[in-house]
């Protein structure tokens, strides 16, 4: 499946294996049109919810980088520097790896 197939179904519930968005598949996104771009960081949300609820602890530290980095990296709105350090940092929360570590420095840089 792809983003946008997934935000037009808001196919949330379903979705347990969320490892299939990747950078990649964010950056492929910013490439849509206004409604996907903004809509992308909430259906993130809504799948971080849906897992910390369920205490998916791992999944809740990767959709946490993924909306750090969406953030940072795609979206860049008002605020996003702060909100994507929150959410790098929530990361390592969850699982305190090195990729989430190096993610962490690297927002600290700033953009």
């Amino acid at each position: 499946m792809n983003l946008k197939k997934a935000i037009d179904l808001f196919y949330v519930d379903e979705i347990y294996d969320i490892y299939w968005i990747t950078e990649n598949t964010l950056s492929e996104i910013s490439n849509e049109d206004d409604f996907y771009i903004n809509n992308a960081y909430f259906y993130l949300l809504n799948l971080y919810y849906l897992h910390l609820d369920k205490k998916n602890y791992k999944e809740v530290a990767y959709l946490s980088y993924l909306i750090s980095y969406y953030l940072f990296i795609i979206e860049t709105p008002f605020g996003s520097e702060l909100l994507a350090k929150k959410y790098a940092e929530y990361a390592i929360k969850y699982d305190d790896c090195k990729n989430y570590r190096e993610w962490v420095a690297y927002v600290n840089q700033g953009n």
